[in-house]
Order: C-alpha cells, then sequence, then structure tokens
C-alpha cells in the first residue's frame, strides 16, 4: 500500500487514502488534467496518487501521461476502459488489506473523513457530480 522512509501509518494513512480517493474521483471524467488541478484535491503529493492507480494493490488501471508543451510537465488522463465498477466500489469504501498495527492503532485525530458526506471521500474540489461516479 503506502510506503517510503518517512511514511507512519497512523499518521499519514487516512491523508494519503483520502487524497487517492480525490485524485481518483476527479481523474474519472476521463480528461487531460494538469499536475497543479490534481494538487487542488490530491495535495502536494497528488502526482503520486495519480501513480498509485497503476499498482496492482489498487486495480492496476492505465494512467496515461503527455508532455504539456515545452514546460517539463506532463498531463495525465485515466483511461476510463481500465476502470471497472468494482474498482470504483474498493476505492470508494477503501476495501484493501492494511497492515495489524495500523487497524489497531488507528488514530481518530487523523481521521479525516469527517467531510465525507457519507460517500467515504472527502468532497475538497470534488463536484457533486464526481462524487456519484464513486
Amino acid at each position: 500500500m503506502f510506503k517510503g522512509k518517512s511514511y507512519d501509518e497512523g499518521f499519514d494513512f487516512h491523508r494519503l487514502k483520502n487524497n487517492t480517493q480525490r485524485v481518483f474521483a476527479r481523474m474519472l471524467d476521463g480528461m487531460w488534467h494538469h499536475p497543479d488541478y490534481l494538487r487542488n484535491v490530491g495535495g502536494s503529493d497528488a502526482i503520486r496518487r495519480v501513480r498509485s492507480l497503476r499498482e496492482n494493490w489498487i486495480g492496476s488501471m492505465k494512467v496515461d501521461r503527455k508532455r504539456h508543451g515545452r514546460t517539463g510537465l506532463f498531463l495525465y488522463r485515466l483511461d476510463l476502459s481500465t476502470v471497472t465498477e468494482e474498482i470504483k466500489e474498493r476505492i470508494r469504501k477503501w476495501d484493501f488489506p492494511r497492515p495489524m498495527a495500523a487497524a489497531v492503532e488507528d488514530r481518530a485525530e487523523h481521521n479525516f473523513c469527517t467531510a465525507c458526506n457519507g460517500t467515504g471521500v472527502m468532497d475538497k474540489g470534488v463536484s457533486e457530480e464526481q462524487l456519484t461516479l464513486i
């Protein structure tokens, strides 16, 4: 799942989970997205969240990229033909195995889902239409 030298499951899990859910919801329109646009919903590491959509544990979705002019930046688009209803539901419910330590030490002060409107996805910068897609 999430990893890295400075990754702390109890501190970082909910933030990264919510950022991934929001980036996924934003990309469900099948359009090309600029990194700045994705950062508005996915935080400073939004492109890492985009890349995580390609990983096996989350569904091995295809994310296309193309150069944006001569800026050195890339635009990203989710290939909707690789997104199944099962993947949408798993991401919405976040139905992925978690390490035992995280399940035991799930800190309430880091549960950022208070703004989820019952969807399990924080809605910062995501339209009602995008929320209904997932």
